[in-house]
């Protein structure tokens, strides 16, 4: 089985992704298995709608280029261009739309992403295919003050929230995010739509507890299972 991880988002705005982290954790830990990972970007520069299919190796090296150099200024790099010279570099055949819908067998978008050709791509491969997404902490019902849109970007922001209200699957970082997106978002309870905690920033409170970090009682302490590290957001391991 292959699954197919569009990282368009990433690709088009490095900067403006935030989830990098997330993405380059998928690559570099993705568990030996007969699922394949394969994570699709559209060739740069391509005159047609083209694409390249990149292991789980190559996308790891490609998501590990640091945001910022240690010498240098923030803003006095081109890091579109950079990881579009990277990309370059590996020397990958690239593939039609069709061609790679030929070859996955899962479609998943495990950015938030309000470009029109990444939603109407996962709309298309959803027809023939299961399509998942990731479901990150914040919403615009929730955090408003994270959303600022452009003014006539509105549809799309509204068309990638119906897409993670509706799609096959959903997997969120947190367990508040889920609830979010079942209150918010009014997604049907009965669609899967699990939670996989990629690191400590939102942690259930045990029950009993009036803190997250507070003991129940002096023999149950309360334990954390480290999955990541903890750099800056903007910051990926190396």
């Amino acid at each position: 089985m292959r699954v197919g991880l569009d990282i368009e988002q990433f690709v088009r705005d490095p900067y403006g992704s935030g989830i990098q982290r997330v993405l380059q954790y998928l690559a570099k830990t993705w568990p030996a298995s007969n699922v394949e990972p394969l994570f699709v970007v559209p060739v740069p520069e391509s005159p047609r709608v083209e694409f390249h299919l990149l292991s789980a190796t190559e996308a790891a090296d490609l998501l590990s280029i640091p945001f910022l150099d240690q010498e240098q200024a923030l803003g006095s790099r081109d890091l579109k261009s950079e990881v579009e010279s990277a990309l370059v570099s590996l020397r990958l055949p690239a593939f039609s739309l069709g061609e790679v819908m030929a070859v996955v067998d899962v479609w998943m978008l495990p950015e938030v992403s309000y470009l029109p050709a990444v939603l109407g791509r996962f709309e298309l491969f959803r027809r023939t295919m299961p399509a998942m997404m990731i479901g990150y902490d914040t919403l615009p019902m929730t955090e408003p003050a994270n959303y600022r849109f452009k003014p006539g970007t509105e549809s799309n922001v509204s068309r990638y929230f119906r897409l993670l209200a509706t799609a096959d699957s959903v997997v969120c970082i947190s367990a508040y995010a889920r609830e979010s997106i079942w209150s918010r978002l009014r997604r049907d309870r009965s669609l899967p739509c699990t939670v996989a905690h990629p690191g400590g920033g939102r942690v259930m409170v045990v029950p009993g507890a009036t803190s997250k970090f507070e003991r129940v009682d002096s023999f149950r302490p309360v334990r954390f299972c480290r999955v990541g590290t903890m750099e800056a957001r903007k910051s990926p391991v190396r």
